[in-house]
């Protein structure tokens, strides 16, 4: 009994640790010296993988300063959205965004998909988050964002990717 508790005890730690540094965004090998300035917005990238009901996979990147980019995705095929950002001078924060769209009559109705922040107790020089699509109807798109601040307040936005489902 007492064994058991103590194999309890150790993996409650294990476990807590981890979700700090997972929840922290970095550890104390991954802290960058903490700069004055930077003359640069972090750098933001989606990638978009499709893998298709017969198995193909097909990957898609999107990265800011490109046109707003748009997808069809057949029926029946998983999709994972990765976001992630750069910045050699060290990043505070990652704000992924993800909105389905629906058409109703003549107008459009949103839901908002629940996503929390990725944000970092120290500079670090990348995030990045990795988010399945699910719950998406034939007919209904999906709209991904992004939204990144470096060290020093500056931010990087994406223009917006548009997963369209058939």
């Amino acid at each position: 009994m007492r064994r058991d508790l103590a194999t309890l005890s150790a993996i409650a730690a294990v476990i807590g640790v981890a979700l700090s540094l997972v929840l922290g965004g970095c550890g104390p090998t991954d802290c960058l010296p903490e700069p004055e300035m930077d003359a640069t917005p972090p750098e933001v990238n989606v990638t978009v993988t499709v893998t298709s009901s017969n198995g193909t996979t097909r990957t898609i990147e999107h990265a800011a300063g490109d046109a707003p980019l748009s997808v069809d995705i057949s029926s029946g095929s998983s999709v994972s959205v990765t976001y992630s950002t750069v910045d050699s001078s060290g990043l505070r924060s990652l704000s992924p965004g993800m909105t389905i769209h629906e058409t109703v009559g003549v107008g459009v109705e949103r839901r908002s998909v629940r996503i929390e922040p990725v944000r970092s107790e120290c500079p670090v020089a990348s995030l990045s988050l990795r988010r399945e699509v699910r719950g998406v109807r034939p007919g209904e798109s999906v709209v991904v964002t992004m939204v990144a601040e470096n060290w020093v307040g500056d931010i990087g936005t994406l223009e917006s990717a548009t997963l369209r489902y058939r």
